[in-house]
């Protein structure tokens, strides 16, 4: 039962309402969105400036389930949990998404 639940944890998100500045204004927030993913090198659009969504929360999950997962027996406890594994994987993906561009130096 640790698998399904570590599972629901893995979706957490920021909802990215509370990332848009605090206006109605529908045109605003498009162009700070826009903005966002501009590449400052070449002007052309990117997702290198994507939106931090993941949550602490969400990224606690993964780092558990993977810690779980690869210990000894996890197959026999029924950690493996094809759910959960997906789950991750696509927590993995966005988090590369949120990250690129970031790096330092």
């Amino acid at each position: 039962r640790l698998a399904p639940i570590l599972s629901s944890l893995l979706t957490d998100r920021i909802d990215p309402s509370a990332l848009l500045p605090a206006t109605q204004d529908e045109r605003a927030n498009a162009e700070v969105m826009a903005a966002a993913n501009m590449d400052t090198g070449s002007g052309a659009a990117s997702s290198a400036k994507s939106a931090k969504t993941i949550s602490r929360l969400g990224m606690t999950a993964c780092r558990t389930y993977i810690e779980l997962i690869g210990r000894p027996g996890a197959w026999g406890a029924g950690l493996i949990d094809v759910g959960a594994l997906s789950g991750t994987s696509a927590l993995v993906r966005r988090w590369c998404l949120e990250c690129r561009g970031r790096e330092p130096g």
